[in-house]
């Protein structure tokens, strides 16, 4: 029988949206199914590092990018399944992956008939990457949209309605009003012989 660890992060901009301990053991219920949602990062890291000592079979994400990332970290050289239901805002994981617009019935449908994939992983300055990074404009806005769910009562719940819509208008209003910051970004790596690019990024 199948172990699985459902992650189940509410914190996230669609994790309380819907009932998913509902969905996952209608889909999953011939499977051994825990659900986790802890309430801080120590609990959560905890409850990772319980997953790894109990040898889950697969992992099951739900939230956002910020969920992946964490599990990532501490289980990218453990030989555990992740499968990712996309719950948070921007959710580029999941839509790197193709998942983004398959119904939650098809994707929980994997764990029992999908062959799992391996993918590549970035480090920078000691942490792995799943998707992509960034700076200039593109970063400013993400980090303002995180500043915003913090501080502003409402605004999360707005990016439950507004999604991808939200980032498009503080861009533009970032863009608009307040301009945009230029960098000079040195690349040196060895597919380019030694010789760096020069770079403008805004």
């Amino acid at each position: 029988m199948q172990k699985i660890r459902v992650f189940l992060n509410q914190q996230a901009s669609q994790g309380a949206e819907r009932d998913w301990k509902k969905l996952i053991r209608e889909r999953l219920f011939r499977s051994e199914l825990e659900f986790v949602s802890p309430t801080s990062h120590q609990a959560f890291l905890e409850e990772i590092d319980r997953a790894t000592r109990d040898q889950i079979d697969v992992i099951v994400s739900v939230g956002g990018d910020g969920t992946i990332h964490e599990l990532i970290q501490k289980l990218a050289d453990q030989k555990i399944t992740f499968l990712v239901l996309p719950a948070g805002t921007a959710n580029d994981f999941a839509r790197s992956l193709g998942v983004q617009k398959m119904r939650i019935s098809d994707l929980l449908s994997i764990v029992r008939e999908g062959v799992p994939k391996e993918i590549d992983l970035i480090e920078l300055n000691g942490k792995l990457m799943a998707t992509n990074g960034g700076i200039g404009v593109v970063a400013q806005i993400a980090n303002r949209v995180n500043h915003l769910r913090r501080t502003v009562p409402g605004f999360k719940k707005l990016m439950t309605y507004g999604k991808q819509e939200t980032y498009g208008i503080l861009l533009a209003s970032k863009i608009l009003f307040e301009g945009c910051d230029y960098f000079e970004l040195k690349v040196q790596c060895d597919q380019f012989n030694g010789f760096p690019w020069i770079l403008s990024y805004s």
